[in-house]
């Protein structure tokens, strides 16, 4: 689980799905969303009338008793955009004690061969023989994981010259007509994931993008750094 605290020692963590983030209190930094230009009620969120976040009871098992606000994802980083690094940072933490997991498996799997029992031939006369010890199965070498987010893809090249064509040198776009430019196999993704991948490599190209929500749709601003 992604989680963290923020500056007043508040604790946070990730929705499963990306989409949203849970705050342990109830005393949410209420000013902070209204400097944004949020309207907050005692036990809910909203932006332009849309509900973006509610006061709920904690989810997680060691703090059933606990009130925690669940707030979008795009609202939050909106509010504290630190996160965006603090998250991206955890990601890959939380990646790196997976692939040592799996590989201290494989390393087990390979050390101890597996060792079959004795098996009697169909003729009960003869011998009982034990089988010769079995190798462990060798487990193919990982095949390449596709980048999907890397400067050299072409939509990186026509996200810049959108942003260069642009008077106010800055591409507005929702995520939903950004992931169809870029290609099928982004169409699927959750925003979330395409938010983080952009931010990983617009940086080399001179490009930020931020994230907001507009007249209720979730939208990408790109612009130079």
């Amino acid at each position: 689980m992604i989680s963290g605290k923020l500056q007043n020692d508040t604790i946070w963590w990730l929705s499963t799905d990306g989409q949203k983030i849970w705050i342990e209190s109830k005393d949410l930094e209420k000013e902070k969303f209204k400097e944004k230009g949020y309207s907050t009620t005692e036990d809910r969120i909203f932006s332009a009338s849309r509900e973006i976040g509610e006061l709920s009871t904690s989810r997680l098992e060691s703090r059933k008793r606990k009130e925690a606000w669940i707030i979008k994802i795009e609202a939050m980083l909106h509010v504290y955009p630190e996160l965006t690094e603090e998250i991206k940072r955890k990601e890959i933490e939380e990646k790196k004690k997976k692939r040592t997991g799996a590989l201290r498996k494989k390393e087990i799997k390979r050390t101890y061969p597996v060792k079959t029992d004795y098996i009697a031939k169909e003729n009960r006369d003869e011998t009982i023989e034990e089988k010769d010890h079995i190798e462990p199965e060798k487990i193919p070498d990982n095949k390449p994981v596709q980048d999907f987010f890397s400067t050299d893809r072409p939509y990186v090249t026509w996200i810049k010259d959108e942003v260069d064509k642009s008077k106010i040198g800055e591409l507005i776009i929702s995520f939903k007509d950004l992931k169809s430019r870029m290609g099928v196999e982004f169409e699927e993704m959750d925003n979330f994931r395409i938010f983080f991948g952009l931010n990983k490599v617009l940086p080399s190209v001179g490009l930020t993008l931020q994230s907001r929500i507009i007249k209720r749709e979730n939208m990408a601003i790109i612009r130079k750094s």
